[in-house]
């Protein structure tokens, strides 16, 4: 059923990004993962997008690509994903869809308030609170803040596997984050078991 409903999706997009990303064991988003958030890009009238945790451009060419209306701004910290993500875009976004911020996300105060329709957190995860945190009231009412990798590894509420102490650490603060969009008043969150874990939380005060 796997391979049968794969067929059905839209083939591989940037197959070179994606054979980097393996062969160079960068961090990118799961494709199931990635085509329930391209359907969330139809939700709103030329949606403007924010990324935190831009890597080689692969998550944001694909949100550009999916809804050509949809404005992008993505950030990232590290000098040597910004050179790559930066070629990759000046190669593949010919619409000029995508504004590369190279920053860290937790030092930018460039942001508006309601000024997205959705924010897509796909950075440090020990940092995903306070990134969440920050930038909620950058999300017009009504919008979405989407987390990737709430499930770290499957390592995520799984007490049966022998963590080291980082790694533990790292769990415990993804598992606190997740307790906490579950409980957050301004936002119903909805889990998705796709990819290393999906949280989907809209804005609904």
């Amino acid at each position: 059923m796997d391979d049968y409903i794969a067929n059905l999706n839209q083939e591989e997009l940037f197959p070179d990004l994606l054979k980097f990303a393996r062969q160079n064991k960068v961090p990118i988003i799961n494709r199931d993962s990635l085509n329930l958030i391209k359907t969330y890009l139809y939700l709103f009238s030329s949606p403007k997008i924010l990324e935190i945790g831009t890597a080689i451009g692969y998550s944001a060419l694909h949100f550009a690509l999916a809804n050509p209306t949809a404005q992008i701004d993505t950030m990232e910290r590290d000098a040597k994903m910004i050179e790559i993500a930066q070629s990759n875009f000046q190669k593949y976004d010919g619409n000029h869809q995508i504004n590369l911020i190279p920053v860290d996300a937790l030092e930018w105060d460039g942001w508006e308030k309601d000024r997205y329709q959705i924010i897509f957190i796909d950075g440090a995860k020990a940092q995903y609170q306070k990134f969440f945190a920050k930038y909620q009231e950058a999300l017009e009412p009504g919008g979405l803040i989407i987390t990737d990798n709430i499930g770290f590894h499957n390592l995520v509420g799984n007490d049966e596997k022998e963590k080291p102490k980082r790694i533990k650490n790292l769990v415990t603060k993804v598992e606190n984050y997740n307790q906490w969009l579950k409980d957050h008043p301004q936002f119903v969150t909805t889990f998705f078991p796709l990819g290393d874990g999906l949280a989907v939380s809209w804005k609904v005060r």
